[in-house]
């Protein structure tokens, strides 16, 4: 089942040539929904991605779509502050994206 929506997953994100289906916007409110509605299957795992509360901040930040500029501003922190937060959050979670950190973040309840 998991590999199955992971095969659905890269046929959407990427499509049949290379190029995206859908706009940003549409695949996050379909990764909203999958994720919501738990069709994405997640193994139980309590693995502790030692995420600090600033961390947890950014990711929620970026959760509401704020992009790095608009963190820094609401933060009172600078641009390259951000992006230093952010590549430690990827690092943290061994993701490589900001929809896969906010999609593990959501399954495993971290923010």
């Amino acid at each position: 089942m998991v590999t199955a929506l992971k095969n659905a997953y890269l046929h959407f994100a990427v499509g049949l040539h290379g190029d995206a289906p859908f706009s940003a916007a549409v695949a996050k409110q379909v990764l909203t929904f999958f994720t919501n509605q738990n069709v994405i299957l997640v193994s139980p795992e309590n693995e502790d991605y030692h995420l600090s509360e600033r961390e947890k901040e950014i990711l929620h930040l970026m959760e509401d779509a704020l992009n790095y500029k608009g963190i820094a501003e609401k933060l009172y922190i600078s641009y390259k502050t951000v992006r230093t937060h952010v590549r430690n959050i990827y690092t943290k979670l061994h993701v490589t994206s900001r929809n896969e950190a906010i999609m593990k973040a959501r399954q495993h309840g971290l923010s």
